[in-house]
């Protein structure tokens, strides 16, 4: 992978926190050490509950950056109250995102290894024990990725929450490794469940700062272009689906992202796929981006999108029938409105 430059990033250290030791202990003096990067804003209410469930790895050594990206509350007040010397945290001046944030961890990182954690999200025990033990035994592999339990919060993120599902969805591969390819389908990977070499995100680039969203899918199908993705079948994290997300606000702009994700990817590669595997992969992503404009409110432009699909899919009759079927329901909505409006004239 070619090497990238990093741009300045304008941060304030904070070094009541820690003063930057590990987490060890005498028995673990020739494992990788792993750094756990943290990003946060405005994460005073969960990102103790995140700490917490790093303290707890059975793995060892660990060091922990935390990222803050700026914010508004007391994020920094709770992370200098869980103060040890293996915690550093570091302040960006200005608010740049989850990326730029992401991005500043891995600059200030010293481990062989890297693993993402969300502010909002935790993980179980033996999450890193058991990433390092796959990248170790699978080294050629670009990510370790785990399963997650995805619980949703309807209003607090502390709240009990509800509707557990599992991250894969019955998804995860036999063989439990995922390639490039079935990447530009489909992402499995959630950014709290990885473990990553540093050297290979720094190779790469790191997460794209001008992505709102799919910054996470891009940079996963750049590491994937060099090696596969092993996935642990066992949810080793814990996602809390917040309805504050930018992802819940607006799906449509999350999948249009998405788009412009996978025509650069595409372009990485131009002979890796011929051009109607490209059209098909393309269209199935339109698809759900139809849906989602449908979802939210948006007919005309869904599709819109949906006519692009049906050029592009390699077998357009299943997206034909509901090119279809959107087509009645806008006609029939339009005529209700005209309908009304005529009764409404007449009775005047």
């Amino acid at each position: 992978m070619a090497s990238s430059r990093w741009p300045h990033q304008n941060t304030t250290t904070v070094p009541q926190v820690g003063e930057g030791e590990l987490m060890e202990d005498a028995t673990v003096k020739d494992r990788a050490l792993v750094s756990v990067v943290i990003p946060t804003y405005n994460s005073a209410l969960t990102v103790e509950r995140a700490l917490r469930s790093v303290a707890a790895q059975t793995y060892r050594p660990i060091e922990v950056i935390v990222v803050d990206d700026a914010s508004q509350d007391d994020t920094l007040c709770v992370v200098s109250k869980c103060a040890a010397p293996w915690l550093r945290a570091v302040r960006r001046d200005v608010n740049g995102g989850a990326s730029a944030a992401r991005n500043l961890g891995v600059q200030e990182a010293h481990g062989t290894y890297v693993a993402f954690l969300d502010s909002d999200d935790e993980w179980s025990p033996t999450k890193l024990e058991q990433q390092v033990a796959i990248m170790e035994q699978y080294p050629a592999s670009s990510i370790v990725a785990c399963n997650a339990a995805i619980i949703r919060h309807e209003r607090s993120p502390l709240d009990a929450g509800h509707a557990k599902r599992d991250l894969f969805k019955g998804s995860m591969p036999t063989t439990g490794v995922y390639t490039w390819d079935q990447m530009l389908v489909r992402s499995l990977v959630h950014t709290s469940c990885t473990l990553i070499r540093r050297k290979d995100i720094l190779a790469a680039g790191g997460f794209d700062t001008r992505l709102t969203v799919a910054e996470d899918w891009d940079l996963w199908l750049k590491l994937a272009r060099h090696g596969d993705i092993r996935l642990i079948k066992d949810r080793l994290s814990t996602l809390h689906d917040v309805p504050q997300s930018l992802m819940k606000r607006n799906r449509s702009l999350r999948y249009k992202c998405r788009l412009a994700v996978l025509r650069s990817r595409l372009a990485d590669d131009p002979s890796r796929l011929d051009g109607r595997s490209k059209r098909a992969i393309t269209a199935v992503h339109c698809e759900t981006c139809s849906h989602n404009a449908f979802v939210e409110g948006r007919p005309l432009e869904a599709i819109k999108i949906l006519m692009h699909a049906v050029i592009l899919a390699r077998s357009p009759h299943p997206l034909l029938r509901k090119l279809n079927k959107a087509m009645g329901r806008v006609l029939a909505k339009m005529y209700k409105v005209h309908d009304d409006q005529s009764h409404s004239t007449t009775t005047r």
